[in-house]
């Protein structure tokens, strides 16, 4: 895979990870409100920290599907016993969540522009 595949396929899970997560907003905003302030109280966690595990859920569902590994030509061996496949799509998982969250940074008010707009 070279440098290009790579990024298109990284900047691809990250706009439908920035989709699937905006579009079910509505439906589990008063889970991770709420657990967000059970958390907050009892624990002194940061605001948004749940909202931020719920972006890696999003994207860890979608490798998990699809079986991404945007990393596989660079993580080849096992470490501690974790095959490499498992260890590339978990930092997959970290990089495409990442990107959601700085789609939310670069547009904070706004949708992030849409293809053909």
């Amino acid at each position: 895979m070279d440098g290009v595949e790579f990024l298109a396929i990284v900047f691809f899970m990250v706009l439908v990870a920035e989709r699937v997560i905006e579009q079910s907003k509505p439906l589990v905003m008063w889970i991770i409100d709420a657990v967000q302030k059970f958390l907050t109280k009892y624990l002194g966690t940061p605001p948004g920290w749940v909202f931020v595990l719920y972006t890696w859920l999003v994207v860890g569902v979608f490798v998990a599907i699809t079986q991404v590994n945007v990393f596989g030509n660079y993580i080849r061996l096992p470490v501690f016993g974790v095959s490499a496949q498992v260890i590339g799509q978990v930092v997959t998982v970290i990089v495409g969540a990442g990107g959601s969250n700085l789609l939310h940074d670069l547009w904070p008010d706004q949708q992030p522009p849409r293809m053909g707009a």
